[in-house]
């Protein structure tokens, strides 16, 4: 009859084989694939090897509670996050065989920056296949617009960073109006990442109603943003066709997506005071132009009345040297008149003492009509002159009501309006379509409309 051994002995035989030829410890590298934990502490796992994502080594491990204490904590402190399945380790392990329950592992340490090296190298690889596609930077260079009004938010309705956002935004101190539209979304756990991504598809169904996309999440543990680094989501936020802002609420470690964002800041606040500011900016830039509209109606009306000064000037010269060429004229026609008569009456005086008399009162009254002629001239320059300047005047009032009635500020106190359609002044309907969101402003409102049908009017 052939020997045979009782299966405790071939276990036993085992168990002195492997102490006799294996180390007291190995350092191993594997994958964590389940982790339990029970109500005495102790922590147990199965460690798996793959390949093209297809297990091809595992075995059990167990770190007892006395140790799992002081490693979990060292971990944490090293890497800022837990040891949780799918993470890849290097552990420090004792090989050890039990008769009854078989071949395990007793975890000893955990090489923290392994991990971390681990981590790094595959948020790099990441980062490198969006840049050999080139689709880093393609999210940076959509046009943000100049006043982002209406926001697509992924989020979740329940975190406190969303409450926080809505909140400092829609109750602003500045009266700013904002259209926005949560897209729910997972943002922590195993469903994090599809659940993100089903947002973002469907936001990308609707793109024509939206200005730009937030992605909010606002505080939590660091290994909750692990799905921020995955591929799939850093590469539909960098080809995204709008503007993408990350206020995902971490302030030391930077996510593959806050990269590839349009813009990236650190909270959900944060996100809010970006549009606001935005919003700020219009206003801004709106005074500016109001105060200049004033400055050059100012000035105009100035110039007008410069030029008014001016043609003033040059009349009264014209008219005081006229006169005084007519005074020069007449003082000299009158000494070549009284010479003249002083000839004739010497020559005559003694022949002629009549003559004289007709010559000197000729004379007199021809003297007397120049005068008054001059008198004429001189009232019908002065009636001229201000007849023109009453004319210039009158037409530089209405130069200035003119003005004064295209002012904005008086435009709109008269009962007119003024409409935007994305912060640009509305002029034609063909610039209006369904589900637009219309701006407008009075002398005393900023009233918000959405576009239900528009059609151009048809004058008769």
């Amino acid at each position: 009859m052939q020997e045979s051994l009782s299966l405790s002995e071939l276990n036993q035989l085992i168990q002195l084989a492997l102490n006799e030829q294996l180390e007291p410890t190995y350092w191993v590298v594997a994958e964590i694939g389940e982790m339990k934990r029970n109500h005495k502490g102790h922590c147990y796992m199965d460690l798996v090897e793959k390949e093209e994502e297809k297990i091809i080594a595992k075995a059990r491990a167990t770190i007892w509670s006395y140790e799992f204490y002081n490693i979990s904590r060292w971990f944490e402190s090293i890497t800022r996050q837990e040891l949780q399945e799918g993470m890849k380790i290097l552990a420090k392990v004792v090989v050890q065989y039990h008769q009854v329950f078989g071949l395990s592992l007793n975890i000893k340490d955990i090489d923290p920056q392994y991990t971390l090296g681990e981590r790094a190298r595959r948020k790099q690889e990441v980062i490198n296949q969006l840049l050999e596609e080139g689709v880093f930077d393609m999210n940076k260079e959509a046009d943000m617009p100049f006043f982002p009004q209406r926001v697509a938010i992924i989020s979740s309705p329940t975190a406190a960073g969303y409450g926080d956002f809505m909140d400092q935004l829609h109750h602003n101190p500045y009266g700013y109006k904002f259209h926005t539209k949560l897209f729910r979304a997972t943002l922590q756990g195993d469903r994090a990442a599809d659940s993100i991504l089903e947002a973002i598809h469907l936001v990308h169904e609707s793109l024509d109603d939206f200005d730009c996309l937030l992605i909010l999440r606002g505080g939590g543990a660091q290994v909750d943003l692990d799905c921020f680094d995955t591929y799939q989501i850093a590469a539909h936020t960098a080809q995204f066709p709008i503007p993408v802002i990350t206020g995902i609420g971490h302030e030391r470690d930077e996510t593959i997506t806050d990269m590839v964002a349009h813009t990236a800041v650190k909270t959900p606040t944060a996100a809010a005071e970006y549009l606001l500011g935005k919003a700020m900016a219009v206003d801004e830039q709106l005074n500016q132009l109001t105060d200049r509209i004033q400055g050059s109606s100012k000035q105009i009306i100035q110039d007008h009345w410069n030029l008014i000064d001016k043609l003033t000037d040059r009349l009264n010269y014209g008219v005081r040297h006229e006169i005084q060429k007519e005074i020069h004229r007449t003082e000299k026609l009158g000494q070549n008149l009284q010479h003249s008569s002083r000839q004739l009456l010497q020559k005559e005086e003694n022949t002629n003492t009549q003559l004289k008399h007709r010559l000197i009162y000729s004379s007199r009254n021809l003297i007397r009509e120049s005068g008054q002629k001059l008198g004429e001239l001189e009232k019908h320059l002065n009636t001229h002159s201000l007849l023109f300047l009453n004319q210039q005047k009158h037409q530089l009032e209405k130069l200035q009501q003119q003005l004064q009635l295209l002012d904005p500020i008086n435009v709109l106190r008269r009962g007119y309006s003024i409409t935007t359609l994305n912060g640009k002044i509305l002029r034609e309907v063909e610039e209006i379509r369904s589900g637009d969101e219309l701006m407008t402003k009075t002398d005393i409102q900023l009233i918000k409309s959405i576009v239900k049908e528009a059609e151009k009017a048809i004058n008769d």
